[in-house]
């Protein structure tokens, strides 16, 4: 739903709201064609002092057409476009099977970029139990996933490496941080970090890919009317590295969302099970570091449970990776359940 656009304070998101100074900015940058009005400007996201996200919608002669414009406060995102317009050029345009949004200018005035808006649901609204596709989408999430890992942009483009240290830096900070806020589990959440740190030590070294590094099941986008097109969204974190750090993370997020939502982390198995076995037809010599990475960004989501209201049922029962920890540790050639 859209934001009262009155809501915010920062000058040039009203700006981008103003859909009277935004006409001849947008034609002048070609964004927009000479023929197109621009109807109106919605707020959709706003996080007060980082970032915004604005949909516009233009009247057209036949039909109406929408697109995003993403404003970030300390100056213009480069690097997403960049990336973005580096794998539509490769293939993920419109009529593939993986896609993304199509890049369609900046402003660097403004410190936003453009791209086009695709109607349809991301796989997270389409995750609940009874639905009778679970199995077909986790199959479409983990081919779109391999597609990516293997498109080669990242080594096109030069992005960061990702390295298990970078991983455990990330995961130290959210564990400490949860032993701070969660002091009568401080102790258990001690241990998890020290067990995350020795399953990072005993990863093996491979190959590097193009990841998303936030893939997950509301990055990924199903258009209407084209099923089991997978559509990849935000890749501001994308970069090299190991791809069963992507799919470690899927698989997590699907088992934390199957634990909020129906308090047990198998709940949405017959996806999760897809998921893992097509990405791991692909991938074969993976099925260990994929593990791994499930364990380790489950210990993650230990503070994530602490940061919002309807989480906090979550919190005990993520603390499963404390069996999961011990099985690798004791016999880490053993795929875990």
């Amino acid at each position: 739903p859209a934001l009262p656009n009155d809501s915010v304070q920062d000058p040039i998101i009203a700006d981008l709201l103003d859909t009277a100074q935004m006409q001849p900015l947008l034609q002048q940058a070609g964004i927009i064609s000479t023929a197109e009005h621009l109807a109106s400007a919605s707020l959709r996201h706003h996080k007060s002092g980082r970032r915004a996200l604005v949909e516009y919608t233009l009247l057209k002669q036949h039909g109406n057409r929408r697109f995003i414009g993403k404003y970030r406060t300390k100056g213009l995102d480069k690097r997403s476009p960049r990336i973005q317009q580096a794998l539509w050029q490769k293939g993920f345009n419109r009529p593939s099977e993986t896609g993304v949004p199509e890049v369609l200018g900046v402003l660097p005035e403004l410190n936003t970029w453009f791209q086009s808006r695709i109607d349809g649901q991301t796989i997270g609204a389409l995750l609940y139990s009874e639905n009778r596709r679970l199995a077909f989408l986790g199959k479409a999430a983990a081919n779109a996933l391999v597609t990516l890992h293997q498109s080669g942009v990242g080594d096109d483009l030069d992005l960061p490496c990702w390295q298990p240290t970078d991983e455990w830096a990330v995961l130290d900070k959210a564990l400490t941080e949860a032993q701070t806020r969660l002091p009568h589990l401080a102790e258990r959440i001690a241990k998890v970090a020290t067990q995350c740190k020795a399953l990072i030590d005993s990863l093996p070294e491979r190959p590097s890919e193009t990841l998303h590094r936030d893939f997950y099941q509301d990055q990924i986008l199903e258009p209407y009317g084209t099923p089991g097109r997978m559509v990849l969204l935000d890749l501001d974190l994308a970069c090299r590295g190991d791809g069963a750090l992507d799919a470690g993370n899927y698989l997590a997020h699907i088992q934390e969302l199957a634990l909020r939502r129906y308090g047990k982390t198998d709940a949405l198995c017959t996806h999760e099970s897809a998921f893992r076995r097509q990405f791991l037809t692909h991938n074969p010599q993976a099925v260990n570091p994929v593990e791994a990475y499930t364990t380790l960004k489950l210990a993650r989501h230990i503070r994530i449970s602490t940061l919002f209201d309807e989480r906090s049922h979550t919190t005990e029962p993520l603390l499963l990776c404390e069996s999961r920890l011990n099985n690798h540790l004791k016999q880490p050639s053993r795929e875990i359940p």
